[in-house]
This record gives C-alpha cells, structure tokens and sequence, in this order.
C-alpha cells in the first residue's frame, strides 16, 4: 500500500467515525452534545483526529445537535476535497 491509499483510507475511516450512531445513555440523544447540569446548557463538541473539538454551548438542544452536524459536514467536505487534491 502507497502512503497515499493510506491516506485515503484513514479519512474515510475518520468519516465513518463521524457518522456513528449515539451513545445510548447519553443526555441528548445525539453525539458530541450533552448536558451541562452546572452552566444550564447545552454543550457541543466534534471528536476529530483523536482530540476534542470544542463548538460551543447553547441553550436549546437542537440548535447545538445543528452546530454539531454542520461542523461534521465541513469536516468531511474539507476530507473530500483532501482526497481529490
């Protein structure tokens, strides 16, 4: 295998991740969002080349599950691009 089919296999492995179902025992039922119970809020994050990607903190669900998606989205477009360059 070339370093470039490694490569290409690693972000595709990486965007697998991405798509993974949610932890079942989760608080929002949606992955890279969860409770704060301190702050009140909604917290946001994006697990990405094995660190944490922190997105924000909100105060309804759904618009924190909608930055969690569209920060996935551009994360997977910028690995396609990658992978056409």
């Amino acid at each position: 295998m070339t370093d470039e089919d490694l490569a290409k296999q690693f972000r595709t492995q990486q965007m697998h991740r991405t798509n993974k179902e949610p932890n079942r025992n989760g608080t929002s039922g949606a992955c890279g969002v969860s409770w704060s119970e301190r702050r009140k809020k909604w917290r946001a994050y994006v697990s990405h080349n094995r660190r944490q990607m922190w997105i924000g903190e909100f105060r309804d669900k759904a618009v924190a599950i909608e930055a969690v998606n569209r920060c996935r989205e551009s994360l997977i477009e910028k690995a396609k691009r990658e992978d056409i360059e």
